[in-house]
């Protein structure tokens, strides 16, 4: 439970756009801490419910994967790096990530 705490606090961008679309990759699955399995079914909920901003979505996938995403969204690219404790990367930088 510490583990989700501390993810959803790195989230919390202090300006975020109306339909912005989040997208969180991963290299490998973090079995320790039950990612990405504890946030696959919720993430886009959670972030609606974070922001206040029923506009948002997410997406979860690994890394290299295609996401489809609207031309109109504002995107916010987060990376979970996984390796003692795991954190977020984040970035509006594409090349950054993959």
């Amino acid at each position: 439970m510490r583990f989700l705490r501390k993810f959803w606090e790195q989230c919390v961008i202090h300006s975020v756009a109306y339909h912005s679309m989040f997208i969180l990759t991963y290299s490998e699955a973090d079995n320790v801490n039950g990612f990405p399995d504890s946030l696959a079914h919720g993430f886009s909920c959670a972030l609606k419910m974070l922001y206040a901003d029923p506009t948002l979505n997410g997406s979860i996938g690994r890394q290299g994967e295609s996401r489809p995403v609207s031309l109109q969204s504002s995107v916010i690219r987060l990376a979970y790096i996984n390796g003692g404790a795991p954190r977020l990367v984040i970035s509006s930088d594409e090349s950054s990530i993959y």
